[in-house]
């Protein structure tokens, strides 16, 4: 069993963390330390060049796509506000839906489709049997940025069919100063402000000796109850009572890289693990769903001989790079993940409980292990122009998933059947300045995809037939840029996504007998096409994006009438959406940007056409900032997001049917302040400002009961930050 955070104490941790700091911070005072050092405000094109590997043109000016980049400030803004990976991205991120605020991605998409989610271009999901907890498998306190790609592509493989969110560890260049980095948060609701909110520690170390950089991070948070905006408690499970919450939990991320640079190679070693476990303290009282009463936590007994729920997630990476050989840069990566998902216990009469006090408990168990090698290859000499190359290489892949049931212990009886997985994907991608005004990027990739499964009964009575499937798809992306004038360029592409349909959904819950070799169901495909415009001058920032995708058989969950269960169905569909942002810098002191989103999904049934569900498709949503900075070393940030109506099943609300409820519409606003002095800071922040009264839109959309849940209400964050 998995280290557990119930054996740590946090007063403990907190004291030596403290003594720790005063300890090496003598030790550092005569090195010289620049506080600047600890910042990694990095551009694109310094994003995508010096400080990591990526698949993407070394300028976002070749890129004939929507990418966003979160730089560390940006990242550090945000959870000083409110620490959910959630949450940040969907400031920054236009087709983003906003926060379910638990610890579930259910129904979080980027342009309606299913996200890859990686860590450093490891793959994080569990596509076999998904848990709905890959974006947060890590704490943000140990990102350096976050790429997403908006929109299917090939770079990146299985499950990025709606895009890719990369998560990108921090690093420390050669030839830095050490600097040990300590931060401080305490947050509360200010509607209850008795067991409410959190407290979290950063410890970081970073430098170099010689040829040999490292950083190590160590990171605890401790959260409380979260209020609403009426002060009442909200529930823990805000999925159901098999879900994960934030509230009542304890979250750890241990993180450490070391480096070796010479000559023109570098190998570097990291290992991440992260653990976010929830007490199972409450249970939730359904609300209702037509009078849009909420839902309310009732405190309950510990069950006993479950586990916390929560997700762990270990990560180990060894990556080689070359600058030059055979005329190449070549960069290799090894790859292992351990990932365990542990849902709530929940009680009911059915096999999934033991008979001796009917309490059911079940963990989705990933393993993989992963090559992937790189090669970037000029070609000016064969096409007269410096900015022409070629990227290829090879993916390997093998994942191992199944979910178990609790049988006195986790680890018990099986409920899904553990599947193998294996995919091999070469690809090639070229990239070329045909002019000096026009640029092209087309490549390819041949994905191969077998699964593999043993004989196997199911708890309900049926029988699975082991047996091998393939699946095989060969994605192409093309598109073209073209300056208009310095300053503007237009851009338009066609990239293709590829899914894996979640065969676990289809397997665990049989009740006859299934030839898994004959299984009906088939790998996802679609097709993305953009269009869009983007502006770049000193003090403006713009960019705007008309997209469709289609599907000839896309993937829903779609719910069984009278149960919990979503089977899915793969029919054709199609999205269609628009995206925009923008930024102004009017002087040194003022700035102001935001971002708007609109899509809509519609996907062919037996009876006709209907809408695709609230699981997919989010309302309309706009986003918008302004940073004033008075004097030196202050900023003050005040931010809105504004979240619009969709009802597109009126006839459906009230009656159970997952995700087709009325979403209403709410704006919230949020203020930060913060001075720097020298190598301190401190940051005092005010999440849900004018304390708004609302339910979230997975709330709302789920249409179910259990699920009216409110939203946090006004909620006050302190953050302080010394680097020695």
């Amino acid at each position: 069993m998995w280290f557990s955070l119930k054996q740590i104490k946090p007063a403990p941790i907190f004291i030596y963390s403290i003594l720790y700091s005063i300890v090496i911070s003598t030790a550092t005072a005569e090195q010289g330390v620049n506080p600047a050092d600890d910042l990694f405000e990095l551009s694109l094109e310094e994003l995508l060049t010096t400080k990591v590997h990526s698949r993407l043109p070394e300028s976002n000016s070749a890129i004939p796509s929507t990418v966003t980049i979160i730089n560390q400030e940006s990242i550090d803004t945000q959870r000083a506000i409110f620490n959910d990976l959630g949450f940040i991205l969907s400031n920054y991120v236009p087709s983003l839906p906003p926060s379910t605020m638990t610890a579930f991605n259910r129904s979080t998409t980027i342009r309606g489709r299913k996200m890859a989610i990686l860590i450093n271009g490891v793959p994080i999901d569990t596509p076999l049997r998904t848990g709905d907890q890959a974006l947060r498998s890590l704490d943000a306190s140990v990102l350096q940025s976050i790429k997403v790609m908006h929109g299917a592509n090939s770079l990146y493989g299985v499950g990025s069919s709606g895009g890719t969110i990369n998560y990108i560890t921090k690093d420390t260049a050669p030839g830095s100063a050490t600097v040990l980095s300590s931060e401080l948060s305490k947050s509360a609701a200010l509607t209850h402000i008795e067991d409410s909110g959190s407290t979290s520690l950063v410890q970081s170390l970073k430098g170099t000796a010689n040829n040999l950089s490292f950083f190590a991070s160590a990171f605890y948070e401790q959260v409380d109850g979260f209020f609403d905006a009426e002060g009442d408690r909200i529930p823990s499970k805000t999925a159901g009572n098999s879900s994960i919450g934030l509230p009542e939990s304890k979250n750890m991320n241990l993180y450490s890289k070391l480096a070796y640079d010479w000559q023109q190679q570098r190998v570097a070693f990291s290992a991440l693990y992260y653990e976010h476990a929830m007490e199972d303290i409450y249970e939730t009282v359904g609300g209702d769903v037509i009078s849009r009463t909420k839902a309310t936590a009732v405190r309950t007994p510990a069950k006993s001989n479950t586990e916390d729920p929560g997700s762990k997630n270990l990560i180990l990476s060894l990556i080689y790079k070359h600058q030059a050989i055979f005329g190449s840069t070549f960069h290799a990566q090894t790859y292992y993940q351990d990932y365990d998902n542990i849902f709530g216990a929940f009680i009911e009469d059915s096999p999934l409980v033991r008979s001796s006090d009917m309490v059911g408990q079940s963990t989705i168990t990933s393993k993989k292990y992963g090559l992937r090698f790189d090669f970037n290859t000029p070609l000016e000499a064969l096409f007269d122009n410096q900015r022409t190359a070629l990227d290829w290489g090879i993916d390997v892949l093998r994942d191992k998933t199944g979910q178990t049931l609790l049988s006195g212990s986790i680890g018990g009886d099986t409920w899904t059947p553990f599947m193998t997985m294996t995919q091999h994907a070469p690809f090639v991608q070229f990239q070329s300045n045909i002019t000096k005004r026009l640029s092209t990027k087309a490549g390819l990739r041949d994905e191969h995809t077998q699964i593999q499964v043993d004989d196997f009964n199911t708890v309900f009575g049926g029988h699975i037939n082991g047996g091998e499937v393939t699946f095989q798809k060969t994605s192409f992306n093309i598109g073209l840029v073209y300056k208009l004038t310095d300053y503007t360029e237009i851009f338009a592409g066609v990239s293709e996504g590829y899914d894996v349909p979640e065969i676990g959904r289809v397997l665990r819950n049989a009740s006859n007998t299934i030839e898994f070799d004959s299984i009906d169901i088939e790998a996802i495909d679609n097709r993305s096409t953009e269009i869009g415009i983007r502006i770049k001058q000193d003090n403006f920032r713009f960019s705007f994006t008309a997209y469709r995708s289609t599907s000839d058989l896309g993937l829903q969950l779609t719910a069984v009438p009278g149960t919990d269960l979503l089977t899915p169905e793969q029919t054709p569909e199609s999205i269609e959406g628009l995206e925009l942002t923008t930024q102004y810098l009017y002087n040194k002191y003022w700035v102001a940007g935001g971002t708007f989103s609109w899509l809509e999904g519609e996907r062919d049934t037996d009876t006709g056409t209907e809408y695709l569900s609230g699981q997919r498709i989010p309302p309309l949503k706009a986003t918008a900032y302004v940073e004033y900075k008075p004097v030196k070393n202050t900023l003050i940030r005040l931010q809105a997001l504004y979240s619009g109506e969709r009802n597109r099943f009126p006839d459906d609300i009230g009656n159970g049917e997952q995700f087709k409820g009325k979403v209403q519409s709410f704006t919230t606003f949020d203020l930060l302040g913060r001075y720097q002095l020298n190598n301190a800071s401190i940051t005092l922040a005010i999440h849900n400002l004018f304390n708004k009264d609302y339910f979230t839109v997975f709330s709302q959309s789920s249409n179910l009961d259990r699920r009216v849940i409110k939203a946090p209400g006004r909620m006050i964050n302190l953050t302080f930050k010394i680097s020695y």
